[in-house]
């Protein structure tokens, strides 16, 4: 499972694991951005985006990646194609995401698309956004009373 802590404004997430094994060898397994896929169990939406960096040189153990957040994503500068990604909000909210990590065709190094041009799928798994510490919860609590004195009152929920 990975982590991103998203913040108002930018924050950095750097992510550790190991493709190459899974990854179809083509001369571009070292430079190439893979995609990254990610959907919210919550709201089913999904992000798809590259890594802002992609380190390689330890690619026989696991690849470095570099992932920035933003609070709005503006192109063609701060947006997934370039590694910025705007989590943490109404339609991206912080929890629970389905990730998973394509391999890209070497001729279309900047696709954000799983459906075109991907050769490999080479991860599933979870990434959990979380926000950074003085951050509004995506969540507000309220303190749970009870009603003692109502004892007749049966509720059914669906």
């Amino acid at each position: 499972m990975f982590n991103f802590t998203a913040i108002e404004g930018n924050s950095t997430s750097y992510f550790y694991i190991g493709l190459y094994d899974k990854m179809i060898k083509n001369t571009y397994e070292l430079s190439q951005n893979p995609l990254f896929s990610a959907t919210s169990q919550l709201t089913g939406k999904t992000k798809n985006f590259l890594p802002f960096v992609m380190d390689s040189t330890n690619y026989e153990r696991y690849y470095k990646f570099e992932i920035r957040g933003v609070e709005n994503e503006i192109p063609p500068i701060f947006y997934p194609v370039t590694g910025f990604i705007d989590l943490g909000n109404q339609d991206f909210p912080f929890g629970f995401y389905d990730i998973k990590i394509y391999q890209n065709d070497p001729g279309y190094p900047t696709n954000v698309d799983p459906s075109t041009n991907t050769i490999a799928l080479l991860y599933t798994g979870l990434l959990n956004v979380i926000p950074a510490e003085g951050v509004n919860d995506a969540v507000n609590y309220n303190e749970y009373t009870t009603n003692d004195s109502d004892t007749t009152s049966v509720y059914i929920t669906n």
